[in-house]
């Protein structure tokens, strides 16, 4: 979204911000340890934040001040999540953690059971030619 920005932050809250005016137009708590990353889809108004306490954190844009803006909380992982991305209209995430672990879902996804979570396999690293 050309002239809007969101930023997360170590002291737990998201941030919107108008591009043109460089002025910051919300700001939504999140409730966790400090947001690592985060991913935006501007058109369906949601935010994916992977947080400091392990978790993903679901977040509708569009919500009431009041702290309505957390739609989901989706936990599993033992480390910090390092890498996250999402397809929003395809209500299905992945996300990656310094434990090792792949996840895959989000919100009411319908992902296959052997998909849901990943563990290392024995020696680590990848596999193939």
């Amino acid at each position: 979204a050309g002239d809007r920005l969101a930023t997360a932050s170590r002291d737990g809250t998201v941030r919107l911000w108008d591009m043109r005016g460089g002025s910051c137009t919300r700001t939504i708590s999140v409730d966790a340890f400090g947001i690592e990353t985060l991913l935006v889809d501007w058109q369906a108004r949601r935010v994916l934040a992977a947080c400091a306490d392990e978790s993903l954190r679901l977040l509708a844009l569009d919500a009431a001040e009041d702290g309505s803006a957390l739609q989901a909380v989706l936990e599993g992982h033992s480390e910090p999540v390092k890498h996250l991305t999402a397809d929003f209209s395809g209500q299905r995430a992945l996300s990656v953690s310094a434990d090792g672990v792949v996840i895959v879902g989000l919100g009411g996804a319908r992902v296959p059971p052997d998909l849901r979570r990943r563990e290392p396999r024995e020696g680590g690293g990848h596999r193939g030619e």
